[in-house]
């Protein structure tokens, strides 16, 4: 099974096949073959197990990386953005996954913009907010809806205000009743969104409105999600209602990281049910109305993020997309007025 290096390695490699077209597999571990070689020096001395050893460890690096590599192919098939071609990747340019693509620059990027820098990346983890919560609705079928309720709100309503509107929002009778002690004010006042940024809910597929079944979203887009998977408090949660549920909540977590499966393991009984780069990607191809609404809202985003965009916009993929023979929507991408942490 991959440890987190080798997922790491991998996003790598497939950055550099995004930048050029087309990458050796190993390329991800080209930081560890330069570190090798400045060991050598100091290995001058020393006899031939040693190095031995050295090449033995960088093998062994290369072909886990390789079978990283492959994993996520027979994963997605065609929905990911590479193929495969001995030891080499190249990138799709017909029909590719450019949400696959988005996840991967947002790993490989952080979110927060120091003071006076744009703040495309953080407009990144909102987009991918926004995708993940339609493609997860529309994936569980006709009687699906979805809310989003993480902050900042489009609607720019506090904790509190949010919650109490929760109720005719999703339509329901008697759930999600607010009910508030004087202490449950005062720790709310320190809260955004009680750690849920989507709500969706399966209806009945009757008339009733109560009894549903209600799925509650956590995203987490910077390097520290690993801290995120306790974010949802169900039993805190409850407290702020009367009732909250009559059916217990499902918590969900989504991430535009690859997790290995040992990792979706250990934690989906804290985190709830997860949904990763991988995950999400086999969703998004499968939506052509989704991907005609967030496309261009992705490659804008990406042309603009810190530090891949400039990368990003002197690739041939980039072109190729601007001139619309990558079978993407075939438009002119427009720039977006930039926003500026003070």
């Amino acid at each position: 099974m991959s440890n987190q290096k080798i997922i790491e390695d991998a996003d790598q490699t497939e950055l550099e096949a995004l930048f050029n077209s087309s990458s050796p597999i190993d390329a991800g571990i080209t930081d560890d073959k330069q570190a090798s070689a400045l060991d050598t020096l100091d290995l001058i001395a020393l006899d031939s197990s040693d190095w031995a050893a050295k090449d033995a460890e960088l093998d062994n690096l290369s072909s886990n990386l390789s079978t990283e590599i492959n994993y996520r192919f027979q994963l997605l098939q065609h929905a990911y953005p590479f193929d495969i071609n001995g030891s080499n990747i190249k990138l799709r340019f017909e029909n590719t996954n450019l949400f696959y693509i988005f996840c991967l620059i947002i790993s490989k990027s952080k979110l927060k913009a120091k003071k006076g820098e744009t703040a495309h990346n953080q407009k990144m983890a909102r987009l991918f907010e926004k995708i993940t919560l339609k493609i997860i609705q529309k994936s569980l079928g006709e009687f699906a809806y979805s809310h989003h309720f993480g902050f900042p709100r489009e609607d720019g309503l506090g904790i509190i205000d949010a919650m109490n509107q929760l109720q005719s929002q999703l339509d329901l009778k008697n759930e999600m009743n607010v009910s508030l002690l004087p202490y449950n004010i005062q720790d709310l006042n320190k809260q955004k969104d009680l750690g849920i940024d989507q709500i969706i809910w399966i209806k009945r597929p009757d008339s009733r409105k109560h009894s549903h079944l209600f799925l509650l979203g956590q995203c987490a887009c910077g390097q520290d999600y690993v801290q995120k998977y306790h974010d949802i408090d169900l039993k805190k949660i409850e407290s702020y209602f009367r009732p909250f549920t009559y059916v217990q909540p499902v918590k969900v977590m989504s991430v535009p990281f690859i997790l290995s499966d040992n990792e979706i393991n250990r934690v989906s009984s804290s985190a709830g049910w997860l949904f990763d780069r991988v995950s999400l990607s086999s969703l998004y191809i499968k939506f052509n109305d989704i991907r005609e609404e967030f496309n261009n809202q992705i490659i804008e985003l990406i042309s603009n993020s810190i530090p891949h965009g400039e990368k990003f916009k002197a690739s041939y993929f980039f072109e190729t997309l601007q001139h619309g023979t990558g079978n993407q929507t075939p438009q002119q991408i427009p720039i977006s007025s930039p926003i500026v942490k003070t």
